[in-house]
């Protein structure tokens, strides 16, 4: 007596099943992944703004775009400099 059991076609057709659901959930991530990129780089730029803001209220104009002068500035003792400051932002 044979035992029952499932014919490559059956088989087959639920590896084929799998596959499709398996390509439209990862289809999907990636569209996800994508918008999370975007959310990260809006939120970053917004806070390069708000510390070119910060430094504009400090000094009274944004800065001249040379950052390499600012290893040369006097410091105050006990004050961070607005290059620390920015350093400080892009580590977080």
């Amino acid at each position: 007596m044979m035992q029952p059991a499932f014919t490559l076609m059956e088989i087959l057709t639920v590896i084929a099943i799998i596959a499709v659901l398996a390509s439209l959930t990862f289809g999907g991530m990636s569209y996800y992944d994508q918008k999370m990129k975007f959310s990260r780089t809006e939120v970053l730029i917004a806070s390069i703004e708000r510390a070119l803001e910060d430094y504009k209220s400090d000094n009274g104009s944004y800065p001249s775009g040379n950052i390499g002068d600012c290893y040369f500035k006097p410091r105050v003792e006990g004050q961070a400099t607005q290059c620390q400051r920015v350093r400080a932002l892009s580590y977080r």
